[in-house]
């Protein structure tokens, strides 16, 4: 195999994996593509291809994806341990809040939701 069919090879399974962690934050936050990517600042079609691993993220959304906490080491390489239980940890978190709010009533709902909107009004 010639160099460059090692190299297009190898962009591709990397640019494969870097589409598996930017899914798997996705779906730590529980959103669907068209939220996920309006917190990147992206089209959904454009981090569609990111999951996909047929296009590459930007600098711009890498440092979105930074800002929330997450590693751009770990985002190209997947060798931060620490991102990963950070991701383990939020799945675990956002099911433990997903079952409790369906055991609220709306009142409830109501007040969790006014409490968060009050946070998030406060830490932009």
């Amino acid at each position: 195999m010639d160099s460059d069919k090692k190299r297009e090879l190898m962009l591709t399974s990397t640019e494969t994996e870097i589409g598996k962690r930017f899914k798997a934050v996705r779906l730590s936050y529980g959103d669907d593509q068209i939220t996920f990517a309006n917190k990147l600042g992206i089209s959904q079609s454009y981090l569609s291809a990111i999951e996909r691993g047929t296009r590459q993220p930007s600098v711009r959304v890498m440092k979105t994806l930074a800002d929330m906490g997450f590693s751009i080491d770990w985002i190209y390489s997947g060798k931060s341990s620490d991102n990963l239980k950070s991701l383990k940890k939020r799945q675990k978190d956002m099911a433990f809040i997903r079952d409790k709010l369906d055991a609220m009533t709306d009142d409830e709902v109501s007040f969790i939701r006014g409490w968060l909107e009050a946070f998030d009004s406060t830490h932009k």
